[in-house]
């Protein structure tokens, strides 16, 4: 365990390493480590609970992708959002950060693909229905 030094100058009190006699600084040192893993677990759920959100409504807006996506494509998507979501519901307070992050992951790479190769065609990228009629300009 690291020591705290805190001394007290004026109105201020300034810390240094070695110890402390106030117990509440030495709580705050104690527990610096416990909170930045906390803060890590919640901003990982946070990512994945808004990755979800977004990739939800990018799938269902009519402005969107919602009428340029295949359905089995579409279903795919709808299918790793609901389970994901329900593994949410189930483990929103035991999962550690990491499982936040595979949980991310997965969802990343059942999505990701499907979205950019959409995105690809509407910006003039590569079709399969290109090759339908032969070019003879060679």
């Amino acid at each position: 365990m690291e020591r705290v030094r805190a001394f007290k100058i004026g109105e201020k009190i300034r810390i240094r390493d070695g110890w402390s006699s106030d117990p509440k600084i030495r709580e705050a040192g104690e527990f610096a480590q416990e909170d930045k893993m906390v803060r890590g677990k919640i901003e990982a759920r946070n990512k994945l609970e808004n990755y979800l959100y977004n990739i939800k409504g990018t799938i269902n807006d009519d402005g969107k992708l919602a009428n340029k996506i295949d359905s089995d494509d579409k279903h795919k998507i709808e299918s790793i959002l609901e389970q994901v979501s329900e593994w949410l519901d189930d483990n929103n307070q035991s999962a550690s950060k990491d499982d936040f992050d595979d949980k991310y992951r997965q969802v990343e790479a059942v999505c990701n693909p499907i979205i950019s190769n959409i995105y690809q065609h509407k910006n003039g990228g590569y079709s399969p229905d290109d090759d339908d009629e032969p070019n003879d300009e060679l």
